[in-house]
């Protein structure tokens, strides 16, 4: 008995050493350690360089095997960009202008059997920024306002013509006279009155200045005062004395 039991255990025992030896040959998945969140400032004003967030993920990705490891094309979750990729093991992100908040991308590491993913948190905290004019077209009247005023005096809505990327509450400032003449000039919330002198044709400029309590932007309008042909009249020159048979 102890003779056939023998061939037995010696096979059985190769079979079990076989498979220990199997196990021992299985891939591994890739390991990513934690990645800490980044932060840059809106518009990358700060934390980017060329206007270009790049992390380096090499240190975060580790294989069990030591194989090579590939970084695939990123995805973006959540945030808003106008780039994104992955070069070697950097990524690459450019966020869409005026964007805060939360950029969340998904990164996969495969060594060409297996792969991992994890996630990547860009924190992009706000900035406050200017103000922005829009083009206003160049405005006409007629002299003496005869033409494009009520009740003598031009008046023009600017708001149309300004915002805040941050939607930010505007204030209006002062307009100020660069050239031409005004008897008033003046704004009232967002619109501009001016009452040019009588007799007064050309252009008038003016700076229009709003605010949002930080920065500031200012722009000009250009205002028209066409000719119009005026009646003529006599000046008062007096009384007038003159010889019998003479002629005036």
């Amino acid at each position: 008995m102890k003779m056939t039991l023998l061939p037995i255990l010696l096979t059985l025992s190769i079979v079990f050493s076989n498979d220990s030896l199997i196990e021992l040959n299985v891939n591994d998945t890739p390991i990513w350690l934690d990645i800490p969140s980044q932060t840059i400032s809106e518009d990358c004003s700060e934390g980017c360089i060329d206007n270009v967030f790049s992390f380096d993920l090499e240190p975060f990705i580790d294989d069990p095997d030591g194989d090579i490891l590939t970084l695939l094309e990123p995805a973006l979750i959540s945030g808003d960009v106008e780039e994104l990729n992955i070069s070697d093991f950097i990524i690459n992100i450019v966020p869409a202008q005026d964007f805060f908040g939360d950029i969340l991308v998904q990164v996969t590491a495969d060594d060409g059997e297996l792969s991992a993913s994890t996630e990547f948190l860009l924190n992009v905290e706000a900035v406050n920024d200017t103000p922005v004019w829009l083009d206003i077209p160049s405005q006409t009247i007629s002299e003496d306002c005869s033409e494009g005023c009520i009740d003598n005096v031009f008046s023009f809505d600017l708001e149309p013509f300004m915002y805040h990327p941050d939607d930010d509450i505007l204030t209006l400032l002062g307009p100020i006279l660069i050239s031409g003449e005004v008897d008033q000039l003046y704004v009232s919330s967002y619109t501009l009155f001016a009452i040019p002198p009588a007799d007064f044709f050309g252009e008038i400029i003016i700076q229009l200045t709003i605010d949002d309590g930080e920065f500031s932007t200012s722009t000009e309008l250009v205002l028209n005062v066409e000719s119009i042909n005026d009646n003529p009249y006599f000046l008062n020159l007096g009384d007038i004395t003159i010889d019998e048979d003479q002629t005036y």
